[in-house]
């Protein structure tokens, strides 16, 4: 079994944990991630589905888009996830799902375990995923 991969990145100048899901169609952020970094959060009703159809716990969703900071020598990396839902025992700080993915030029290569993306000049850029 392979491992998705993940980057670090900075929330607030707070470095993060974030798995790129690519079969999710969801962002996400650890409900106790949250509460420590005092991420406001709206109360919900949604629900969300796991592989095989187990319920996850959805605490609710942010009141605005979460922002990643990647900091590079030349031009910095930024990452807009959107909205995410908030989510109890999530696993890791971030989950960054398709729609992401796609909303920010990210493509990942399973085999060089690199992503591809575009930085704040617009120019390609390629990096190393744990």
């Amino acid at each position: 079994k392979a491992k998705s991969p993940s980057l670090c990145m900075y929330l607030h100048n707070t470095p993060v944990t974030v798995i790129i899901d690519e079969g999710s169609e969801i962002s996400a952020i650890d409900s106790d991630f949250a509460h420590t970094y005092k991420i406001p959060v709206f109360r919900t009703v949604e629900q969300a589905q796991a592989v095989g159809s187990l319920s996850i716990p959805v605490v609710g969703t942010t009141k605005s888009d979460i922002l990643l900071k990647k900091p590079l020598p030349n031009s910095d990396i930024l990452f807009n996830l959107g909205q995410c839902l908030v989510v109890a025992n999530l696993g890791c700080d971030v989950l960054l799902g398709e729609p992401a993915k796609q909303r920010n030029c990210i493509t990942t290569c399973s085999m060089s375990k690199t992503l591809s993306t575009k930085n704040c000049l617009g120019d390609e850029v390629i990096l190393s995923c744990a």
